[in-house]
């Protein structure tokens, strides 16, 4: 992908002031769009979980009703997955020069390899948050960018 110029002062070297006046300033030039987009993906996990409380009350079966409050769950959880990438691409387009937009939220291009990468990290951090709460928030912290890796770099 096309990237500007490296920041500071030639191949290799990275200012860290530089890059954070750079990021900040295109937070403020985008703020708009992102707070839409940021809007948008908090709205549908709202209208989720929602719809989840209203059918697990709604029904007259303890079992029935857990069930189907799991699955409407789940979906809304794999939204949100599939929305987080939207919000990705809108960061890669910020830092390739282009206008984020809330249409990014709804492209699928990639889609398939980042749920399964989305599910995938999802249980390692699970399993690992159930083995002693430590595995988990390593495996957390060490896959924190794999979204960027499989929508940017095109990796599986």
């Amino acid at each position: 992908m096309g990237y500007g110029a490296p920041m500071g002062g030639g191949a290799g070297t990275l200012d860290i002031g530089t890059a954070l006046s750079y990021g900040w300033s295109k937070f403020v030039q985008y703020i708009g769009q992102i707070i839409l987009i940021v809007v948008i993906i908090f709205g549908v996990q709202i209208v989720f979980r929602i719809i989840s409380q209203v059918v697990q009350g709604s029904t007259d079966s303890l079992f029935l009703g857990l069930t189907l409050s799991f699955l409407f769950t789940a979906v809304g959880l794999f939204l949100s997955f599939l929305l987080q990438a939207g919000l990705i691409r809108a960061g890669l387009a910020i830092t390739e020069g282009r206008t984020p937009e809330a249409s990014m939220l709804f492209q699928t291009d990639k889609l398939g390899p980042y749920a399964v990468a989305s599910i995938l990290v999802s249980l390692l951090v699970f399993v690992g948050l159930i083995l002693c709460c430590i595995p988990g928030l390593i495996v957390a912290f060490f896959t924190y960018f794999f979204g960027f890796y499989v929508i940017d770099r095109d990796l599986a």
